[in-house]
Formats: C-alpha cells, sequence, structure tokens
C-alpha cells in the first residue's frame, strides 16, 4: 500500500466512526427531555427543536425554532428562524437565522449571522464573537475579542480582547468595559453613556462614493447577478422540465426539510469533496474532487432561480400555469432574492439561506423523482 493510499485511508477512518456515531432525528417537532443523554452527536431538520436534556457531541440542527435550555457539551451549528440559548454550550455556537437570543453560556466563540443577536445580562462567552447582522446588542460578558458588522450595534459589558466594528449607529452603555483597544468604522460618533470605559478608541469614517457612483455601482452589480441567475432557471426548464416542476412542489411543501437537507449537505460537502481529492491521489483520479466542488458550487447558483421562481409563485396575485406567468414568476422572484442579497447587513445572510433552501429542496426532488421511477 503506497503512503497516498494510507493517508486516504486515515481520512476515511477519521471522519466515518463520527457520522455512524451520530444520532439523526428528523420529526416535525425534537425534544431531548431533562433527563435524556445524548452520547454523541445529534443531527436534526424539525418545525420545532428543543433540548432540554444533555447532548454530551455536537448539536447539528436547521429548524424554524431552536431552544437550548439544558447542555451542549461541544458544539452547537444552527440554522434557525430563531434560536434561544438559555443553557449551557461547551464548545463553540454557529449560528444562521433571524434571531439569536443568548442568555446562557457559550464557553467558546460566538460566530452568528442574524438579523437580531442579542446577549443578555446573564449570558456569558468565553473567548470571541464574530457577528453580522441587522442589530447586535451585548450585555453579557466576552472572554476574547469582538468584531461585528452591523447596522446598530449597543456594548454593555466586559470585554476581554480588542473590539472592531463596522456599524452605523454605535452606543457604548455604562457597562461597557473594553480591555483592549476599539476601533469603529461608522458616518458618526458612538454615544458614550457615563462610565463606559475602553481602551485606545478610535473611529475611521467609511468610504463614501458618490451617489451617483453607487448607484451605477449597485445596478451594475444586481444586473449582472439578475441575468445570469435568470439565463439559469430558463437553462434549468429547458434541459430538465420535470426536475424543474418538481423542485418548487417540495419546496412548497417541506420548507423545513429542504432547510435542514440542505444544511446537512452544504456541512457535509467539503469532507466528501477531501475524501474524493484524497481517493484521486491514491487511485489517480485527483480531478475527482475538483467535480464535487463543481457539482456543489452548481447547486449553490441554481439555488438563486429555484427559491426566486417559487417566490414569485407567492407574490403573484396568480399561480403560474402557462409558460409566461411561469417566466414573470421566475424574474420576479429571481429579481427579489438578487436585491436581498444587496442588503446591507442581512445580504449574505439571505444568500446563505436561498443556498440551504435550494439545495435541500434540489435534493429531496431528486429523492422523490428517483423513488417514483423505481416503482
Amino acid at each position: 500500500m503506497t503512503n497516498r493510499t494510507n493517508w486516504w485511508c486515515l481520512a476515511v477512518a477519521g471522519l466515518l466512526p463520527g457520522l455512524a456515531a451520530a444520532e439523526w432525528r428528523a420529526d416535525p417537532t425534537v425534544v431531548v427531555r431533562p433527563h435524556e443523554v445524548i452520547e454523541g452527536d445529534l443531527y436534526v431538520t424539525a418545525n420545532s427543536v428543543r433540548i432540554e436534556g444533555v447532548v454530551k457531541g455536537d448539536l447539528v440542527a436547521a429548524a424554524g425554532t431552536v431552544e437550548i435550555p439544558g447542555e451542549v457539551k461541544g458544539d452547537v451549528l444552527a440554522a434557525a428562524g430563531t434560536l434561544r440559548v438559555s443553557g449551557h454550550v461547551g464548545g463553540s455556537l454557529r449560528s444562521l437565522g433571524g434571531q439569536l437570543q443568548l442568555t446562557g453560556a457559550v464557553g467558546e466563540d460566538v460566530l452568528a449571522a442574524a438579523g437580531e443577536f442579542d446577549s443578555e445580562p446573564g449570558a456569558s462567552i468565553g473567548r470571541d464573537v464574530l457577528v453580522g447582522g441587522g442589530t447586535v446588542r451585548l450585555h453579557g460578558p466576552v472572554g476574547g475579542d469582538v468584531d461585528v458588522s452591523a447596522a446598530t450595534v449597543v456594548l454593555d459589558a466586559p470585554v476581554a480582547g480588542k473590539v472592531e466594528l463596522t456599524v452605523d449607529t454605535l452606543a457604548l452603555e455604562a457597562g461597557a468595559r473594553v480591555d483592549g483597544s476599539l476601533h469603529y468604522r461608522s458616518p458618526r460618533e458612538a454615544r458614550l453613556a457615563p462610565g463606559a470605559r475602553t481602551g485606545l478608541l478610535t473611529r475611521a469614517e467609511p468610504d463614501q462614493p458618490s451617489p451617483m457612483g453607487r448607484l451605477l455601482l449597485f445596478l451594475a452589480l444586481w444586473g449582472r447577478a439578475f441575468f445570469a441567475f435568470s439565463v439559469l432557471g430558463v437553462l434549468l426548464a429547458l434541459v430538465s422540465p420535470r426536475f424543474a416542476r418538481t423542485v418548487p412542489e417540495v419546496l412548497r411543501q417541506a420548507p423545513w426539510h429542504s432547510l435542514g437537507w440542505g444544511a446537512l449537505a452544504l456541512v457535509l460537502a467539503p469532507f466528501v469533496g477531501l475524501l474524493l481529492f484524497l481517493a484521486g491521489l491514491a487511485l489517480g483520479g485527483w480531478w475527482l474532487g475538483l467535480i464535487s466542488a463543481a457539482v456543489v458550487l452548481t447547486a449553490i447558483a441554481t439555488s438563486f432561480p429555484v427559491v426566486g421562481y417559487q417566490l414569485g409563485q407567492l407574490v403573484l396575485p396568480r399561480r403560474a400555469s402557462s409558460t409566461g406567468s411561469r417566466i414573470v414568476a421566475l424574474l420576479t422572484g429571481v429579481g427579489m432574492v438578487t436585491l436581498g442579497t444587496r442588503v446591507p447587513g442581512l445580504g449574505v445572510l439571505i444568500g446563505v439561506l436561498v443556498a440551504l433552501f435550494g439545495v435541500g429542496s434540489m435534493l429531496l426532488a431528486g429523492l422523490r423523482l428517483r423513488r417514483g421511477a423505481s416503482t
């Protein structure tokens, strides 16, 4: 056996036991009861998830609402409309969703993209905070650095490290205690309450192109994305009309399952690509990893016309039934989705959600068509 084959086998051996030991749950409502203990990792897709007991490994959840009043000893990776953590997370918390409310403790880092992020006075974060969102409020102590990009930031807590902010409005309340430096980029001065203390406090003006330049740049970037995704949607309908009809049906009938499968697929995709690449190095087909990467990127790109078409169906007064009305629905939805990705502070969040819903619905549609073909 060659050295390259040894490395490939070691990679497989290192990844597969963790996946095999994980517990998988997919129900409308998933609850881990107070005296229940999950010995390994827990993967969940549901409308509602509530962890009252103990998860000794990691928690990976995709749901409308995720609540953690219990304990997760490992990391938490959640894609949810609302995530509430009132218990204890021993590792890091990584979240994508509309609202993240933290009243408990996170032992390591918090990495989040959220419309609203609230760290309440009873909360604590052991290490660093990296957040992008609309409104960010930090009232609980942070043991490391803080790096935030948001429209509004309220800091009312001790921070052991330095603070870097890109913000429109910044308020430093009386409880703010920053041991390191605080640098913020904003068009206006921060509001400092009496008692707020920081290290070196510096402010930089954001780059301000002319209004006409901003408009032209916005139109150019949005127009390019709108044209590309619209053409991709039309090509999908021409190449595989049956698949193009099934995907929106799946997305409409099972949105949260689509979100969960999309999150799972995009989490596992890098590992699968790495395994294929290592296998290719060992067996002479290194290009397998590149093909898998191309497939994932194509699926993510296709998510935009897929989700856009369903969104267009929802907002138009009549459900599209003719070819012309379907094209109108596609163009309307793609226009809305691509405009959404240009919203400051929320564009990345919207783009990631589109990818999760789109990839998941395409996976489920493929499974449905395969089952139909086998019967």
